[in-house]
């Protein structure tokens, strides 16, 4: 059994001679590839669609769906940042995230008028 294991092990380090004192090498990150740069004015679409959705879901009382919506819009704002190297996209992207983070706070509980804090309602 303890061959077993062994060999292989031998074999590797005889195949990569001076693997165990390799450096990695850092490399600058690939620049966003044009298929997904071309997808990104849609994905922040989408982001804006959901927080607008979860302002109206809040307006109508509907606090965890309009929670899970504003999550939805921060992950997609996000999504869209990271599609593009675009200043303009990136920009919009980080005024959805915040908008959405706000949402978000805004609709935690004991935030939310006549709810009490997760404290509380827990005992």
């Amino acid at each position: 059994m303890l061959a077993s294991r062994l060999i292989p092990a031998l074999v590797f380090a005889a195949l990569a001679p001076g693997a165990a004192n390799a450096q990695p090498t850092a490399q600058p990150l690939p620049p966003v590839e044009r298929a997904t740069e071309a997808l990104a004015p849609s994905q922040l679409r989408m982001a804006q669609t959901f927080l607008e959705q979860a302002r109206a879901a809040q307006a109508l009382g509907e606090y965890d769906l309009a929670r899970r919506l504003a999550q939805q819009a921060a992950l997609d704002a996000r999504l869209t940042w990271g599609m593009t190297d675009s200043a303009f996209l990136r920009n919009a992207a980080s005024d959805v995230y915040e908008r959405s983070a706000r949402l978000r706070y805004e609709l935690s509980p004991g935030r939310i008028r006549g709810s009490a804090p997760p404290s509380i309602a827990a005992r």
